[in-house]
C-alpha cells in the first residue's frame, strides 16, 4: 500500500511534467516494494522507471549528453527487470497480479525500445545545437521511424496520443533542421504545420502554448527567408506579426528567454529594414538618419539576445551594428543570423509514456472479508522430544467480517499436538476454527504447542479458510517457516523423564 501510494504520486507529477519529483517518488516505490516480500521483484520495474524520469529531467534541462547515457541505463534496468520477472511470476499467487506481471514482461521490450528511441532523439538535439543542421535533419527522422515502429505495437489510447505527440515533434524538428541547412521556406512551411499538429496532440496548457510559439516561429522563419531573398517589405510585415505572435505564446508557457528571444528576432528584422533602405539612399542626410535608426534597433536586439541568454547571437548582431555606425553596407546576410531558438528543439513540451500496465492489483479484495496471517514459531531449532509452540496472528484486514471455518495442513508429518485452544478442535490434520467471526480490522491469535518424533527439516505452511460476507469461499497462505529438528543430546535425554513426572 506504502509502494503504490509513492507511485500515484510518481503518476500525478508526470502528468505534470515534473520529471525530477516523479523520479524521486518512483525511487521511494522501488524501496518499498523491496521490503514486500513476494512483490520484492517489482522494485527492478520502478528502478527503471525512475531512470526514464531522471532521463527526461536531464533533457528539459539541456544537458543533453547526460540525458543520453540516462535513456540508455533505462533500457538496460527495462530488460533485467523482465528477466527477474519470468523468473519469479510463477511464484505469484494473486490471479490479478499474477495478470498485471504478465502485461509487465510483455510491455518491457515495447519500452527499452523508447528508451533507445530516446537516445536517437537527444542525439539529433545534440547536433542540432552544435549546428550541423544536416545531419540533425537526418538523425530526427531516424528518431520519427523508430517512434512509428514502437507506436504499431501500442494498444493504450494514451500510449498511441503521447508517442504520437513526439512523432509529430521530431518530424517538425527533422523540417526545421533542414530549413536552416538549405535556408527553405517550404521547410518552415512544413515545420509550421507539424507543430500546428503538435498542439493538437498536447494535453497540457503549457505544451499547447510552446506548440504554438513554434508554429508561429516557424511562420516568421518562412517569411522572413523570404524577404531576404526578394526584399518584399510585405514579407518583413507577416514575419514580424508572427514574431510578435510567438512572444506572447512563449511569455505564456513560462518561456521567458524564448519569448525575449523572438522580440530580438523582431528587432533584428526592423533593423535590417531600415539597413537596406538606407543602402539605397543616394540623400546623404536620409541615409545617416535610416542608419541611426538601425543602430538604435540593433542595439535594442542585442540587449534583447543578452537578456534571453544568446551571447552567439548577440555577438552575431554586435558586428553589423560595427558597420552600421561607420555607414557601411550590412556585412553578415540576414539568414546567417535569424534561425530559430534552441529552446525549439526543448522536449518540454512532452515527457515519457505513463506506465499504463502497472497498478494496485489485488487491492479490489479489500472491500470485502481478507484475512491475512503471520506465523511465529518458537524455537525453530530444536531437538526431538523438545516443545515447539506455534502462535499464529489473524487479521481480517478487508471491510467485511469475516467467518472463520478451518486451518488446514497445520500438523507437520512426525509431530503431535500437545496443546489447543480450548473454544477449537482438532479433525483429522485440519483445526476446527468452529465458524469465527472476525469483523473488518479485528485480530484472533491462536497457539498451538507440538512435539516433533523424528530428526529432519520440515515446513509448516498452513492454509486458513473462511467465508467473507457474502458467503464466498476463501483461503489465505502465510509466509511458510522452516523447522529443524535434531536428535535429543544427553541433557534432553534426562530432561525427557522429569518433565514427564
Amino acid at each position: 500500500m506504502r509502494a503504490w501510494s509513492e507511485i500515484e504520486k510518481a503518476r500525478h507529477h508526470h502528468s505534470r511534467q515534473e520529471p525530477s519529483l516523479a523520479r524521486d517518488y518512483y525511487e521511494k516505490a522501488a524501496e518499498s516494494h523491496k521490503t514486500a516480500g513476494k512483490r520484492s521483484f517489482l522494485a527492478s520495474n520502478y528502478l527503471a522507471w525512475a531512470q526514464v524520469e531522471n532521463a527526461e529531467d536531464l533533457s528539459q534541462n539541456e544537458k543533453i549528453r547526460e540525458s543520453v547515457s540516462g535513456f540508455r541505463e533505462a533500457s538496460r534496468l527495462f530488460g533485467e527487470s523482465k528477466e527477474r520477472m519470468l523468473t519469479e511470476v510463477a511464484g505469484v499467487i494473486s490471479a490479478d497480479e499474477k495478470e498485471m506481471v504478465q502485461r509487465l514482461i510483455d510491455a518491457a521490450d515495447g519500452r527499452q525500445e523508447f528508451c533507445k528511441a530516446r537516445v536517437v532523439l537527444e542525439e539529433a538535439r545534440l547536433l542540432d545545437k552544435e549546428g550541423n543542421m544536416g545531419s540533425a535533419s537526418e538523425r530526427y527522422g531516424q528518431a520519427a521511424e523508430a517512434f512509428q515502429k514502437i507506436a504499431q505495437g501500442l494498444t493504450s489510447d494514451l500510449d498511441k496520443r503521447e508517442v504520437g505527440l513526439i512523432i509529430t515533434l521530431s518530424k517538425a524538428w527533422k523540417a526545421m533542421a533542414r530549413a536552416e541547412a538549405e535556408s527553405s521556406p517550404d521547410a518552415y512551411k512544413e515545420a509550421s504545420h507539424l507543430f500546428d499538429e503538435a498542439k493538437e496532440l498536447s494535453t497540457a496548457d503549457r505544451a499547447k502554448n510552446l506548440a504554438m510559439g513554434h508554429s508561429r516561429f516557424s511562420k516568421a522563419l518562412e517569411a522572413g527567408t523570404i524577404f531576404s531573398d526578394t526584399g518584399d517589405i510585405a514579407q518583413h510585415n507577416i514575419a514580424t506579426d508572427h514574431l510578435e505572435t510567438a512572444a506572447k505564446y512563449y511569455l505564456k508557457a513560462g518561456l521567458e528567454n524564448a519569448s525575449e528571444y523572438a522580440r530580438a528576432s523582431k528587432l533584428l528584422f526592423d533593423a535590417y529594414v531600415h539597413m537596406s533602405k538606407a543602402s539605397k539612399e543616394e540623400d546623404h542626410e536620409k541615409k545617416a538618419k535610416l542608419y541611426k535608426m538601425a543602430e538604435k534597433i540593433l542595439e535594442a536586439s542585442a540587449a534583447s539576445y543578452d537578456k534571453a541568454e544568446q551571447p552567439g547571437r548577440k555577438e552575431q548582431v554586435l558586428k553589423p551594428l560595427a558597420r552600421v555606425r561607420k555607414d557601411r553596407e550590412l556585412a553578415v546576410s540576414l539568414t546567417e543570423v535569424l534561425r530559430a531558438p534552441d529552446v525549439v528543439s526543448t522536449t518540454m513540451a512532452f515527457s515519457a509514456p505513463t506506465p499504463t500496465h502497472e497498478r494496485a492489483a489485488g487491492l479490489d479484495r479489500f472491500e470485502n472479508a481478507d484475512i491475512q496471517a503471520t506465523l511465529i514459531a518458537r524455537p525453530r531449532d530444536l531437538s526431538i522430544g523438545q516443545d515447539l509452540s506455534l502462535e499464529i496472528e489473524l487479521v481480517n484486514a478487508g471491510r467485511g467480517a469475516a467467518q472463520l471455518t478451518k486451518v488446514e495442513e497445520l500438523v507437520p508429518g512426525s509431530f503431535d499436538v500437545l496443546e489447543a485452544p480450548d473454544k477449537y478442535r482438532f479433525e483429522n490434520s485440519y483445526l476446527n476454527l468452529r465458524g469465527k467471526r472476525l469483523d473488518a480490522l479485528k485480530t484472533e491469535d491462536v497457539k498451538v504447542v507440538f512435539k516433533p518424533t523424528k530428526q529432519g527439516r520440515f515446513t509448516i505452511k498452513p492454509r486458513i479458510m473462511y467465508l467473507d460476507e457474502s458467503g464466498k469461499y476463501k483461503s489465505h497462505e502465510p509466509e511458510p517457516v522452516e523447522i529443524t529438528v535434531k536428535e535429543m543430546g544427553i541433557s534432553g535425554w534426562l530432561k525427557g523423564p522429569e518433565r514427564k513426572k
